[in-house]
């Protein structure tokens, strides 16, 4: 039975944090797909297959996600919040 490849969503404002959580990946040998956004906004966007992540193929749902607690456009709490609301991405 073929399984899916987990998809990691990072949501992290600055782009050094962003490099070394890829860094830190990449030296534990993962290679399945990571993919930032910048911010809560942009992450229940993507959740939602919304706007620029309508492409399921492009931009896989993702089985977890990390996020920064603390950013300007939408923040962490308000991912895990809008994350707890709908019981069927309790998978994440």
């Amino acid at each position: 039975m073929k399984t899916k490849a987990p998809t990691i969503l990072v949501v992290e404002d600055k782009v050094t944090d962003q490099a070394m959580i890829k860094r830190a990946f990449d030296t534990v040998g993962f290679r399945d797909p990571i993919h930032f956004v910048e911010g809560g906004t942009q992450a229940i966007a993507y959740i939602m297959g919304e706007g620029e992540f309508a492409n399921r193929k492009k931009y896989a749902y993702p089985t977890f996600v990390i996020s920064n607690l603390h950013m300007k456009e939408g923040d962490g709490f308000s991912v895990l919040q809008f994350l707890k609301g709908n019981p069927s991405w309790a998978v994440i």
